[in-house]
């Protein structure tokens, strides 16, 4: 084989812009002569790949290389299956430029922030106010004057003992302050001043502004709270928007305190889809008509309207005030267009054209009154993401009622998704697709999918429980029983906690999808995208739980293709579910929300990593777990190391955690899973780390002999002596610690399980003085003394055999499936079903017991002449049958019990066993 045509066949599933670059690696793999016929060295790929990779110049080439040389190890490891497999280093995207036009003035950020810490000395209260608010704001992250104000008139702050940090939240926002944040936030709540000028900033902030020479911010304070925090936040805030929603309060102290709600916390109720905004008209096919991009001629001039509105708006008024009459003006003119958009242009022009009109009047979740150059950029990239998705109207159309035509148009979506490069663009159009599901009744995509896009279809599950809880519930779970299907669910639920698997992703993996270092997530399953194929790390799983994970995964080795078995899953998946739900007080937890879990213990493990905080793991609970420990760090660092990184603050954290959860970029992740993204960026902060200055605490203090003690003279600083200190007196407060995860005791199940039932059966019969309870010893002795257990002692401890026990195991003993059996086990020695009432109780026992890859026989006069009453039950328990014309009576045949096979013998069997565990218990 050439290796043009190995590279072809391979790389043909990759995008367009991949493929085109398979002649450069054809051409650089040939000048370095790595693609040669017979065996070569083992360490070939390993030792050319850096000179293969420092070919590229661009992201494609690099991937394409990367590719390439994946290939050849394949290739090779068909017949050298000790070749070792070259290198895939983590291609570095580009970051958008982080200067832009909003951004406010370097030299406006350093004197605001001289000027406040200056402030808050002077003589007159009217100019330390404004002063402490802004290095209040600075202090806590935060720069909207509404989210301030709530905090300074609220009094219910959540003082985390023993980590120097305190919580405030209501039901919009989530503040943490250290030490000088609280220190700020009590000498402004103590300002007899303090109502007034939150009622009118705008003279305070006029005040203090001419007093440090800031005339030509004069009118514009609020650009001054922008200054104030915009040096000390890190770069992925000015691109990554966080959770529109925060964690709720209960949860956030189950993160950091390891307090367990008191009460459940349910679901928070979804909003209601409003009625359809995008046509009024009567005929619906003139709506049909017109949903893609372009298809109404008006569309490119009434996007090109909204940008003169805009463009109009911001010369008339540069400031950006919202009570000019520029604003009104825009206001009227973005309303006139609205209702133009609706008549004449098609649906998805009119769906944009509102979605910023809203934007611009009423803001989003993140910031009350947007730019308009913001909404500008909103309005470009959806234009150019519409023109990519949802052009094709006749595509739209037909996917309205066909499952295969969505699929399509959700490929379609997905691939100019992809296509988009910048993380706050993709941020943009994930924001406007969640738009789409909540106010739109058209189908612009498959909403299971949004998960990929990072859009909710109603809301975001608000979900996170950190390793200790976690643990408990499993440890809880295994206890209340002894049947060894539990192990199967213990295991699928903690690939979903430590490597953030899908359901689907985790139920269909094979066991060569294992390795000691990699989970593949791979070619066998349709993925939602190219991004879902991926390998996972193990090293994200402690090493104790991967070595018996692996252990695990050898001993079933020989059980079939799959690592789990769905009907197990089916059955036990709620019971261990159930467990969390009642440790954590989350209703609604499910599967998906270990997902939110591991998205957000990857994100801060590699960043207690690269940043060297290891303060962390003392000051917060979830992080005190063995998941971040030294060791576990360590097998982090390695893995970077075999990537080939170093581990540095260059390490693009957010881009590798995102690839590990089958993302294709980090504002996917932001806007749908790291709820504690916001507590990380406040951390990373250079603030947390810097010693504030003496003299402006000691100012802050009260102004007393006791404030010299806090920090003497001399003295390095000590945080938590002063935060404690200023706590102290506090009277609202709730002092919250840290609590031990002590297992609650539970009652362990008492009730003897079918595969615990057999092994009891052949110690009777095999062992001279059997260890049994006597009222089974009882039962057995009348019932099974002559029993000959050779058979099911020969296969008691086979895979197979043990599947089929746990899928028993879970059946829940209700009064059909008891009847079920018993009347089976009665009628079977026929072999022939006559009645409709013993095929239905015939056919429920063959599926309970997992035989329905059997063939069935009917035998009849005539194929039309079986009723439908039969043809229903055989479909509804998706049994395959032969039809056999020419009989007398209508009859349905067994063949494989007749065949007398291994199989039937187990069957039959199993049965008889079945029988007598229901009788047992019926005693």
């Amino acid at each position: 084989m050439q290796l043009a045509e190995l590279l072809v066949s391979a790389l043909a599933a990759e995008e367009r812009t991949v493929r085109a670059q398979i002649p450069f690696a054809i051409h650089v793999l040939e000048s370095l002569h790595l693609f040669r016929a017979g065996r070569v060295p083992v360490r070939l790929l390993v030792d050319n790949a850096s000179a293969v990779y420092d070919s590229a110049s661009t992201e494609h080439e690099l991937h394409v290389l990367q590719r390439s040389l994946w290939v050849l190890y394949e290739h090779y490891a068909v017949e050298q299956t000790n070749i070792l497999p070259p290198p895939q280093y983590l291609p570095v995207r580009q970051s958008p430029p982080f200067w832009s036009c909003d951004n406010p003035p370097l030299s406006l950020c350093e004197q605001v922030i001289d000027a406040a810490q200056q402030g808050v000395s002077h003589h007159d209260e009217s100019v330390r106010l404004p002063a402490m608010l802004l290095l209040l704001a600075r202090s806590a992250s935060v720069i909207q004057f509404a989210t301030l104000k709530t905090l300074l008139l609220s009094d219910s702050i959540t003082v985390l003992k023993n980590s120097g940090r305190a919580v405030f939240q209501n039901d919009k926002h989530l503040i943490f302050l250290d030490a000088m944040g609280l220190l700020l936030l009590r000498r402004l709540q103590t300002s007899s001043s303090l109502k007034k000028f939150l009622r009118n900033p705008a003279n305070f902030f006029e005040k203090w502004a001419y007093s440090n020479s800031l005339m030509e911010y004069r009118g514009n304070w609020r650009a001054l709270l922008t200054a104030a925090v915009f040096l000390d936040s890190p770069m992925y805030s000015q691109t990554l928007s966080p959770l529109s929603k925060q964690l709720p309060l209960p949860l956030v102290l189950l993160a950091l305190a390891g307090v367990r709600p008191i009460n459940a916390i349910q679901p928070a109720p979804l909003k209601k889809r409003s009625k359809t905004i995008i046509e009024h008209a009567d005929n619906q096919n003139e709506i049909l008509s017109k949903i893609a991009f372009n298809s109404v001629d008006y569309d490119l001039g009434a996007l090109a309207q909204l940008n003169f509105i805009l463009t109009k708006f911001e010369n008339d008024e540069p400031k950006g005030l919202r009570n000019s009459s520029a604003f009104n003006e825009a206001r009227f003119s973005l309303q006139t267009l609205e209702s133009y958009c609706r008549k004449s242009c098609s649906s998805i022009v009119y769906l944009i054209v509102f979605y910023c009109k809203n934007l611009f009047l009423t803001g989003s979740a993140w910031k009350e009154n947007l730019a308009a150059s913001t909404v500008k950029n909103y309005a470009s990239a959806l234009k150019i993401f519409a023109r990519d998705a949802w052009s094709d109207n006749a595509l739209i159309e037909a996917a309205q009622s066909s499952e295969t035509k969505q699929f399509v148009l959700t490929e379609q979506v997905i691939e100019a998704f992809e296509n988009i490069t910048a993380p706050d663009r993709q941020n943009t159009v994930s924001n406007f697709c969640k738009f789409l599901v909540q106010r739109s009744r058209l189908k612009f995509f498959d909403t299971a999918l949004l998960d990929y896009l990072g859009a909710a279809a109603s809301s975001t599950r608000l979900h996170y429980i950190p390793l200790q809880l976690f643990d408990t519930a499993m440890t809880e779970f295994l206890a209340s029983s002894a049947a060894p299907e539990k192990q199967q669910i213990y295991w699928f639920m903690q690939l979903c906690y430590y490597l953030g698997l899908r359901y689907t992703e985790a139920a269909h993996l094979h066991f060569d999808d294992i390795t000691p270092e990699w989970i593949y997530v791979s070619r066998r399953e349709r993925r939602k995208s190219h991004c879902a194929v991926r390998r996972v790390s193990t090293a994200f799983m402690p090493e104790c739980v991967c070595e018996s994970f692996l252990q695990w995964v050898d001993s079933k080795r020989a059980g079939g293709d799959y690592l789990f078995d769905e009907y197990v899953l089916d059955f036990s998946l709620t019971q261990a579910l159930q467990v969390v739900r009642d440790l954590s007080g989350i209703a609604d937890f499910v599967v998906h929300s270990l997902r939110h879990c591991a998205a957000n213990n990857m994100l801060w493990i590699i960043s207690i990593l690269v940043n060297q905080r290891l303060d962390w793991r003392q000051r917060y609970y979830f992080c005190r777990s063995p998941l971040f420990d030294n060791h576990n760090l360590s097998r982090i660092r390695h893995l970077f190391e075999s990537l080939g990184r170093e581990v540095s603050p260059i390490i693009p954290v957010m881009e590798f955690v995102a690839s590990q959860l089958g993302h294709s970029s980090p504002a996917i992740t932001a806007s749908s899973y790291w709820h504690l993204l916001y507590l990380l960026s406040w951390e990373q902060s250079h603030l947390r780390t810097q010693t504030p200055d003496r003299r402006l605490v000691l100012q802050l203090l009260p102004e007393n002999n006791y404030r010299y003690a806090v920090w003497p003279k001399n003295a390095q600083y000590d945080e938590m002596k002063l935060f404690s200190h200023v706590c102290r007196g506090w009277n609202s407060v709730q002092d919250i610690g840290y609590q031990e995860d002590a297992p609650d005791k539970k009652t362990v199940s008492t009730r003897l399980n079918f595969s615990e039932f057999i092994r009891l059966l052949v110690e009777y019969c095999t062992l001279p003085c059997p260890s049994i309870d006597e009222r089974l010893q009882r039962y057995f002795y009348q019932h099974c003394r002559d029993y000959d257990a050779s058979l099911i002692k020969s296969v008691i401890n086979q895979p197979a055999f043990l599947r089929l026990l746990e899928r028993i195991n879970q059946i829940v003993w209700t009064e059909p499936n008891k009847n079920s059996v018993l009347a089976t086990a009665r009628i079977i020695s026929n072999t022939t079903i006559t009645d409709i009432r013993s095929l239905k109780r015939v056919l429920r026992t063959l599926n309970l017991l997992g035989y329905q890859g059997n063939n069935l026989i009917i035998r009849c006069t005539l194929v039309e002449d079986v009723p439908q009453s039969w043809l229903d039950a055989l479909d509804a328990f998706k049994f395959s049958v032969n039809f056999k014309e020419g009989g007398k009576k209508l009859e349905l045949e067994l063949p494989f019990i007749r065949k007398k096979s291994k199989k039937s013998l187990m069957f039959l069997n199993v049965l008889m066993l079945l029988v007598h565990f229901l009788k047992y218990h019926q005693e």
